[in-house]
């Protein structure tokens, strides 16, 4: 890992274009589609992530009411963020300007000790649990 940071993995829900860019500005990141087959379960790009210390970045916070994921994200000890830019079905600018608005913060607790979920809105970072 470059200058010590945490890669963040984004999960299929998410534009890969922004992965894209991300990298470009030179930010350690992947796309889960890079990674794994398509329909891959959760569980076990979840452990992947966990095996390397990097943590995930989610559109869908009801992984954490699936007893068998949230089980993963607590076993492999991986940290996740969970974009949630709007009430309704956000679009793809939406994401963007959420995910870049908080980039400085989600790097910054992307070091926190894991296990940790973080809800990601368009306003604020907070914990859950």
């Amino acid at each position: 890992m470059a200058g010590g940071g945490v890669t963040l993995l984004f999960d299929a829900h998410l534009p890969p274009g922004l992965v894209e860019a991300l990298t470009v500005l030179g930010e350690q990141v992947e796309h889960v589609n890079e990674l794994f087959a398509p329909a891959t379960p959760d569980e076990t790009w979840i452990r992947y992530a966990g095996e390397r210390g990097w943590c995930i970045v989610r559109r869908d916070v009801n992984i954490t009411r699936k007893v068998h994921e949230a089980a993963a994200l607590r076993d492999h000890q991986v940290g996740a963020f969970f974009l949630l830019p709007g009430k309704n079905s956000p679009r793809l600018c939406q994401i963007v300007q959420t995910v870049i608005k908080h980039w400085p913060e989600i790097k910054r607790l992307s070091r926190e000790r894991r296990p940790f979920q973080f809800q990601v809105g368009e306003r604020s970072v907070r914990r859950l649990r």
